[in-house]
């Protein structure tokens, strides 16, 4: 006769366990259909402004572009509201049911070290003369390394106009936030010719939020410029270009309230004050 064998008996979910897990599907399941609610709104607006092209729509479109290029935590904005309105979410999962690490595991660095939670993983601030700068991660050349520049190189500016913005911490004309400014803003009339500052080959060509169109050129010695809120786009990427050639004609910044260049300097990666290099150069220092 056969063994009988005995197999332990499992308790089937209780009527409390299955109604919570069914109450949080149903609240994921929510919270998912209001996120691509939301997306088909946004999308739909952005849509209906680009078809309406007025200043005030195309300054919103180029607001959204600046707004799109930040990686926003969603899931910090979603679980901040439903916590004022009283909706408890499932512990352990974030607003997408996925896992969560704990405070202990997240607040560590891919290394394993510990970092502040209350401080970014990229350092906010730089010392220039025993000044912080705050808002970028570049370092900034100071004014013995901008002196050798200009020691070697003549540059040309390359527009003729006032200097609308300098370089370094201003308000931002968009969010009206302390931000540092990485180049300096030379007023000028809509499609004047932008000239190349030193000679060298253009390594870009395009568009971005920060600086709508633009041209960056390489030059000799780590040295890079970069020519930003144009209008029309000359120069090509891979093209050689002497001092003085035209490489774009001005157009207007993201706020649409003037046409001006942006303009910015770097060595080996370090921003340079135009600024004080043109200062220089003109013998004013």
């Amino acid at each position: 006769m056969d063994e009988i064998i005995e197999r332990p008996k499992y308790s089937r979910p209780t009527g409390p366990r299955r109604n919570r897990r069914n109450t949080n599907n149903d609240l994921m399941s929510t919270i998912a259909a209001a996120k691509m609610l939301i997306v088909v709104v946004f999308l739909s607006a952005i849509a209906l402004c680009k078809a309406a092209n007025t200043p005030a729509t195309d300054a919103f479109v180029s607001q959204v572009k600046k707004i799109t290029t930040v990686n926003y935590d969603v899931n910090r904005y979603i679980v901040s509201a439903a916590t004022k309105l009283g909706v408890k979410l499932p512990e352990g999962k974030d607003i997408n049911g996925n896992d969560v690490q704990t405070s202990s595991v997240a607040n560590k660095t891919d290394s394993g070290d510990s970092v502040n939670p209350a401080s970014d993983t990229k350092s906010s601030s730089l010392s220039i003369d025993s000044e912080s700068v705050p808002g970028i991660d570049m370092q900034v050349v100071d004014e013995i390394g901008i002196k050798g520049i200009a020691d070697k190189y003549s540059f040309i500016i390359p527009i003729k106009g006032e200097v609308i913005s300098p370089f370094g911490t201003r308000t931002d004309p968009l969010s009206g936030s302390p931000q540092f400014h990485t180049g300096i803003d030379i007023e000028a009339n809509m499609g004047t010719s932008i000239k190349a500052a030193l000679a060298g080959e253009v390594t870009e060509v395009g568009t971005n939020p920060q600086n709508d169109k633009y041209v960056k050129i390489k030059h000799n010695d780590g040295i890079t410029t970069l020519y930003g809120h144009c209008s029309i786009l000359v120069a090509k990427v891979g093209q050689k270009v002497n001092q003085g050639d035209v490489i774009a004609k001005v157009g207007n910044s993201e706020d649409k309230s003037n046409s001006n260049l942006h303009f910015e300097v770097s060595k080996d990666n370090k921003l340079v004050d135009p600024g004080k290099l043109f200062d220089i150069l003109n013998g004013d220092n």
